[in-house]
C-alpha cells in the first residue's frame, strides 16, 4: 500500500514488501529431557543427534568452536584410554626350539 501511496513522490525507492510468517507455540516451555526421553524410545535407543550438532545446540558456539571442542574430547579420550594390545601381537610367536631326544642320539 505504501508503495502505491507512494507513486511519483520524489526520491522514494520502490521496493517488494514482505508478510512476515509468524509460528506461534502454545507459551508452554518445551521439556528437553521429555524429548530426549520420547526420542530414545522412538528410536529404539539409537543416537537421534551427531556429538557437533549436539554441542553447537547446547553451547551455542558455531561450527569451527564445535570442532575444537571435539578434538579436544578425542585427545582426551586417547590420553586417557588404556593401553590396550594389538591383536596382531597374539599372531606373532617365537620359533619353539626342537626338543632333542638324548636316547636316539645314541648317547
Amino acid at each position: 500500500m505504501e508503495v502505491y501511496a507512494n507513486e511519483g513522490v520524489e526520491d522514494f525507492v520502490d521496493y517488494t514488501p514482505v508478510s512476515p510468517v509468524i509460528k506461534w507455540k502454545d507459551g508452554v516451555p518445551r521439556d528437553e529431557k521429555e524429548d530426549a526421553e520420547i526420542a530414545a524410545i522412538r528410536t529404539d535407543g539409537r543416537p537421534t543427534l551427531d556429538q557437533s550438532r549436539a554441542i553447537k545446540r547446547l553451547d551455542g558456539v558455531n561450527d569451527e568452536e564445535a570442532d575444537a571442542i571435539l578434538a579436544a574430547i578425542e585427545s582426551d579420550e586417547v590420553r586417557e584410554a588404556p593401553p590396550v594390545a594389538s591383536p596382531s601381537v597374539f599372531r606373532q610367536f617365537d620359533a619353539v626350539p626342537e626338543e632333542v631326544d638324548d636316547d636316539a642320539e645314541g648317547g
